[in-house]
C-alpha cells in the first residue's frame, strides 16, 4: 500500500472464480461490467462436467438453448470484493433484466498494488474518510467520492474546498461555494466606494468564519456525516477491493 508515510505495507485480495449465466444478448454489457471492476477472462476447470451433465454445452463459453433463448456461460478471475460490494448484484440484474445468475469458487489471497484513498478538507486529511483502492481506480474513485461529497454537503458562509489524494499527490478538487449575501443590494447609486467598502467587510467576516470553522473542525464532521449519508442510499463508489495487511 502506498501511504502517506514513507512505509510500504504489503497488501494481498482475495480472488475468486466467477461464472454467470445470462442470455446472449445481455454478454456486452457484463463484459463490460465485469472488465471495469478489475476482472479478466480464464477457463473453467467445470465446463465439460456441466456440460456432460447437462446434456448440453453451457460451459467455456459456448451457448445453450433454453425456453427460447440463447444462453452464454462466462467465466472470469475477479476480486471478491468487488462483487460483494452494494452495487454489483444490482448493476448484474438492470444489465439482464434480472436473467442473470452467479456463483463463484474462491481461489486464494494475491498481492495486489493497493494505495490509501485520503479525503481533505481544507487542506485537512478527513481520517474516517480514508480507504483502500486499487491503484488503476484511485483517478476514478478520488473523483467520483469528491464529487457525491460535494453535492451532499450544506453550503456554508465561506469555501469549502474538498480533494482527494493518494500519497500526497492530489487527484480530484471540487469547490463548495459559500452561501453569499448580497450586501450592496440598499445601494442605489452614489459614490461606488461605499460598495467595495461593503464588500471589503464581508471579505474579512468570511476569513474570520472560515479560520473558525477550521479549528473547529466542523467542516469534516460535515463532510462525515455527508459519506455516511451516501453510504446508506448506496450511492458509494464501486469497484474496490477488500484486503488484508
Amino acid at each position: 500500500v502506498s501511504t502517506r508515510s514513507s512505509r510500504a505495507i504489503r497488501t494481498q485480495e482475495l480472488l475468486v472464480r466467477l461464472n454467470v449465466l445470462c442470455r446472449s444478448e445481455d454478454v456486452g454489457g457484463i463484459l463490460t461490467l465485469l472488465s471495469d471492476r478489475r476482472g479478466v477472462p480464464c477457463e473453467d476447470p467445470d465446463a465439460e462436467r456441466r456440460a456432460t451433465a447437462g446434456g448440453g454445452g453451457d460451459g467455456g463459453g459456448r451457448s445453450m438453448h433454453v425456453t427460447g433463448y440463447d444462453w452464454q456461460n462466462i467465466t472470469y478471475r475477479i476480486p471478491l470484493g468487488s462483487v460483494v460490494d452494494d452495487t454489483f448484484a444490482s448493476e448484474m440484474k438492470s444489465l439482464s433484466s434480472g436473467y442473470a445468475s452467479y456463483r463463484w469458487d474462491v481461489l486464494g489471497f494475491e498481492d495486489s498494488d493497493m494505495v490509501r484513498l485520503d479525503v481533505l478538507v481544507d487542506g485537512k486529511v478527513a481520517e474516517p474518510l480514508a480507504q483502500l483502492v486499487h491503484r488503476s481506480r484511485a483517478q476514478s474513485t478520488g473523483s467520483e467520492l469528491i464529487t457525491s461529497l460535494a453535492e451532499n454537503i450544506s453550503r456554508r458562509q465561506y469555501d469549502v474546498i474538498l480533494q482527494a489524494s493518494v500519497a500526497n499527490r492530489i487527484l480530484a478538487r471540487t469547490t463548495v461555494k459559500a452561501v453569499r449575501r448580497d450586501v450592496t443590494s440598499k445601494c442605489y447609486g452614489g459614490d461606488v466606494s461605499r460598495k467595495k467598502k461593503l464588500l471589503e467587510k464581508q471579505k474579512e467576516g468570511k476569513k474570520k468564519m472560515k479560520a473558525l470553522g477550521a479549528r473547529s473542525s466542523s467542516a469534516s464532521e460535515d463532510v462525515a456525516s455527508a459519506y455516511v449519508d451516501i453510504l446508506r442510499v448506496g450511492g458509494g463508489s464501486s469497484g474496490g477491493g477488500r484486503s488484508r495487511r
